[in-house]
């Protein structure tokens, strides 16, 4: 961060931290021109948001490195000061360990969330580019990553550049004589949309282990492999045509395009929405597969984008409910089964749960799995997990 900063301000003195004069560095001093059309001259106008940044990515180097500049800021913040808190604490009993606070009711889907410190932020390996930091920079160990591998959700590029990489989940160990067991469910939500939607092109793919849902699309659809994955979960995460457009640098009618090729492939999903838009008009609510509800208002707006907004959010709120609901049955089967100084959960987000396994008991993995998978009861559609063994999560 301290390299950066000075790099910038060898351009123009600016503060990073302050939008207004990152926004007077690179479209007035610079004078890139801001290629997100907008009408509206409000403050808005004067935002150097993520999305607009994409756009103009590739031209100034300095851009790159104020994007990196902000991941690297919100890791410090999130995850090492925060954990550095919680272990400075745990010290004074001679123990390396922390135990975050758990919440069930933090998020409206029933997601399980960890405070203090919140596990949950410690996010996969980080790659900054240090293209224009080597002069400043000692850095032994270096990677050569496209942009889509640095930035969330960006893709058009597959210019290499140079970075470091910075892993904070690395941090966590097993205790000694044990290892991390992951166990990961394979496109866990969109499983539960198709069961949702009784979709059956879906449901047919999935419950075939041969086929991998996103080629087969790509295949029946003429169309980039990675596009379809994107345009799939934006389907599930509530993310409209304009947001995937502009968060992955490709054209708007390419994005709808794809959209509308989705629907005609898969009409059991359109189906699907109008059932929701009729529930919410009639009792403006929504629940998961075990009666988790979430009040949602808006489903008989007089607003069009706040009628469309709602039935996003609520087919968004069935599915990641009714996964919360059905992960956490299936941990607590796992705990029933396996006694706790043979395998014990460290960590469940989203579709994914971090088991500590005894050494000596490495054959039961398979057992693990099958009893993860083992909630499938409740579904028309097969699930699938796969497992990974480590020493570090």
């Amino acid at each position: 961060m301290k390299c950066i900063q000075e790099t910038v301000d060898k351009i123009r003195i600016t503060n990073i931290n302050n939008p207004r004069e990152v926004f007077d560095l690179i479209f007035n001093h610079l004078q890139i021109p801001n290629q997100l059309s907008t009408s509206k001259r409000t403050k808005s106008h004067m935002s150097t948001a993520k999305i607009i940044l994409y756009q103009i990515i590739n031209r100034h180097p300095i851009i790159k490195l104020i994007m990196c500049f902000r991941s690297a800021q919100k890791l410090y913040e999130t995850v090492y000061q925060l954990n550095c808190r919680a272990s400075q604490t745990q010290s004074r009993t001679q123990s390396f360990e922390f135990h975050s606070k758990i919440s069930l009711t933090q998020t409206s889907t029933g997601r399980i969330t960890y405070i203090d410190p919140p596990v949950q932020l410690m996010a996969n390996p980080k790659y900054y580019i240090v293209d224009d930091l080597l002069k400043q920079m000692s850095v032994n160990v270096l990677e050569q990553k496209q942009l889509c591998d640095i930035f969330e959700d960006f893709s058009g590029e597959s210019k290499l550049y140079n970075c470091f990489k910075i892993s904070p989940r690395n941090c966590v160990i097993p205790h000694s004589n044990y290892i991390f067991l992951k166990i990961d469910y394979c496109q866990y939500e969109l499983r539960i949309l198709s069961h949702f939607s009784e979709c059956k092109q879906m449901i047919n793919i999935f419950n075939d282990p041969k086929i991998d849902f996103f080629t087969e699309l790509s295949k029946q659809l003429q169309s980039p492999r990675d596009l379809i994955k994107r345009c799939c979960y934006a389907y599930l995460y509530g993310a409209t045509s304009y947001q995937v457009s502009y968060m992955s640098n490709i054209a708007l009618n390419q994005v709808q395009h794809i959209t509308q090729k989705l629907d005609e492939y898969l009409p059991e999903l359109l189906i699907f929405k109008q059932k929701i838009q009729n529930h919410l008009e009639n009792h403006q609510q929504v629940e998961s597969i075990f009666g988790r509800r979430r009040i949602i208002t808006q489903g008989n707006s007089k607003i069009q984008e706040l009628r469309e907004a709602a039935v996003r959010a609520g087919v968004n709120t069935i599915c990641q409910a009714s996964a919360a609901d059905l992960c956490k049955l299936a941990m607590i089967r796992v705990f029933a089964r396996f006694p706790k100084d043979v395998l014990k959960p460290i960590i469940q987000m989203h579709d994914e749960v971090i088991y500590e396994l005894n050494k000596q008991y490495l054959e039961i993995v398979p057992k693990v799995i099958e009893e993860m998978e083992s909630v499938q009861e409740f579904l028309n559609v097969k699930l699938k997990c796969k497992s990974t063994i480590t020493e570090m999560w």
